[in-house]
């Protein structure tokens, strides 16, 4: 298996303090059965900003402790990209990684909150360039949470999704949990990664897996795992047509199950964000 967004490098981002805590990470992937890593340190702007031959050194780093331990497990470079309308230009300049650094693929994230008004601009941009985005962990936004249709128009236009292991378990809440699920039964999803971090958040995968394998079957689940990661590494297409014929009915068929739990404080950001945006026509 393939894992595509993991935070495993030491002392880049707020993942492993110390190259211990990386080996560790590695050690339970490798014993999960993942034979590839792709290294996926935060890129955001005045937040965390490696540099290309940072995260190569520290790659060299852990692959030659991995490689004295006879750990046989393999590290690419790659980043989580926080949505930024300079990334179409920090791409162009080759600022930052694609996955694998095969050219074809780069992971975005979105803010945990709010789904900005640039989100579709930007990531077509993307496309425009024969690049696909990967949204990361979306079933971990709020408003895309209370609102799954925020998807559709990135789905149509051939943006690819990432879910996260720990979310079909219920390690990030009930409501992530519900869309994550929900998002498989809709087959819009493209990868299952662990996007493990550390101590704080430690190695998930299969996991996750077995879940997805009791709600889309065995075949498609090493779809997300095997097979689609395999091409995002060697820079080959992925099919990203979904059928999104009798989507509402399945949402709203579900809805009942479906009880988003979300606290007062983060519902009210969120409102005060929309009405920002209302009174700027956006």
């Amino acid at each position: 298996m393939i894992d595509i967004h993991a935070h495993i490098l030491p002392g880049i981002d707020d993942g492993p303090a110390d190259l211990d805590i990386s080996l560790e990470l590695c050690m339970s992937a490798y014993n999960r059965g993942v034979d590839i890593i792709i290294a996926t340190p935060h890129y955001w702007h005045a937040v965390y900003q490696p540099l290309r031959h940072e995260v190569m050194e520290k790659i060299d780093l852990l692959t030659n402790e991995l490689k004295k331990r006879k750990i046989f497990i393999k590290v690419l470079p790659g980043m989580e990209v926080y949505l930024d309308v300079e990334l179409p230009n920090w791409l162009k300049s080759k600022k930052i990684y694609t996955l694998g650094d095969a050219g074809k693929y780069v992971l975005v994230e979105l803010p945990p909150q709010i789904f900005p008004s640039y989100t579709e601009i930007v990531l077509c941009k993307l496309l425009a360039m024969g690049i696909t985005p990967i949204l990361a962990h979306p079933e971990r936004n709020a408003q895309i949470i209370s609102n799954p249709k925020l998807l559709y128009r990135l789905l149509e236009e051939g943006v690819l999704l990432q879910i996260t292991a720990g979310s079909l378990i219920g390690l990030f809440g009930k409501s992530s949990e519900q869309a994550a699920k929900l998002f498989l039964k809709c087959n819009w999803v493209d990868f299952i990664a662990s996007d493990c971090h550390g101590k704080q958040r430690p190695y998930i995968f299969t996991e996750g897996v077995k879940v997805a394998e009791e709600i889309i079957g065995k075949d498609k689940t090493k779809l997300l795992v095997t097979e689609n990661p395999y091409r995002v590494i060697t820079g080959k297409p992925i099919n990203t047509e979904k059928n999104l014929e009798n989507m509402d009915y399945l949402i709203e068929k579900t809805k009942k199950d479906r009880k988003f739990v979300f606290n007062m404080n983060n519902y009210k950001f969120i409102k005060k964000i929309s009405n920002l945006f209302k009174k700027i026509n956006l």
